[in-house]
């Protein structure tokens, strides 16, 4: 409302802003936030240990299975990282897990392809699948880390194929 001097309605400004580009922002922002939750909820429901990786080096995205698998073998990591915490492990580098932090978060990112490899992590042995994931314009934006602990069955396999020898290790 505009007032007269004797603080008397004179008549009204009214201002027209097109909010129609920041609307459309803001519905793909919601588009972007309900597709990660979905992704997220179907990650939390794998039974596959599975973290995400962003371009920085971090986990940012960590399933249930994974949590609860850090969390199972906190020991084994931290004896093989003493700052290692399982209730710390989103957000910090994937390079926690190796004993060469740079070497391992280089070579995640320069993935061209899947790679899948046999890893010892903290005293323990997993069978490890990095799938690279790119935008539609072929960047890589992520990296999918999917761990399964191959540890006992390798034992077993070990104990029945012959006599143990004490100084085997794991592949």
């Amino acid at each position: 409302a505009v007032r007269d001097r004797k603080s008397q309605v004179a008549g009204h400004v009214i201002i027209w802003r097109d909010l129609t580009a920041t609307l459309a922002k803001g519905e793909q922002a919601s588009a972007s936030a309900a597709e990660l939750a979905h992704i997220k909820h179907v990650l939390d429901v794998s039974v596959t240990p599975t973290h995400v990786m962003d371009l920085s080096g971090a986990i940012c995205m960590a399933n249930q299975a994974f949590v609860q698998l850090v969390k199972d073998h906190t020991q084994a990591f931290k004896a093989a990282n003493s700052s290692f915490r399982a209730d710390q492990v989103v957000g910090r580098s994937v390079g926690l897990f190796y004993s060469d932090p740079v070497s391992a978060v280089g070579m995640l990112m320069t993935l061209t392809e899947r790679q899948c490899s046999r890893k010892v992590l903290g005293g323990r042995t997993y069978d490890v699948t990095d799938t690279p994931i790119r935008d539609a314009q072929g960047q890589l934006v992520a990296v999918v880390c999917q761990l399964v602990d191959c540890t006992d069955a390798w034992l077993a396999e070990r104990a029945f194929r012959r006599p143990a020898a004490e100084d085997e290790v794991a592949p």
